[in-house]
């Protein structure tokens, strides 16, 4: 499953965000994910989307709560379910 959302340009933090749509992709309740800030600084991450030096074709990604995370500097976060990645060998 995949799942891509662009952020509205009147929005909470981007860590809110992100939280709120892995627990409605996910079903699951956001106070249940683990915390954000075990697997990125959402403080950086913000700074690096929002922030005064933010750059539209940049591109972070990293794995939460069972998916792979791609959050572009234009806004959109795109999702992935972890097991639906491809295996390196």
């Amino acid at each position: 499953m995949q799942e891509e959302l662009r952020l509205p340009p009147t929005r909470g933090s981007l860590a809110t965000t992100l939280v709120s749509l892995v627990a409605d992709v996910s079903g699951t309740d956001a106070v249940d994910l683990p915390p954000l800030a075990a697997v990125v600084d959402p403080d950086a991450l913000g700074d690096l989307i929002d922030g005064p030096s933010a750059v539209d074709d940049l591109t972070v990604s990293f794995d939460y709560a069972g998916f792979r995370v791609l959050v572009r500097g234009n806004g959109r976060i795109h999702l992935t379910e972890a097991d639906a990645i491809p295996q390196r060998n």
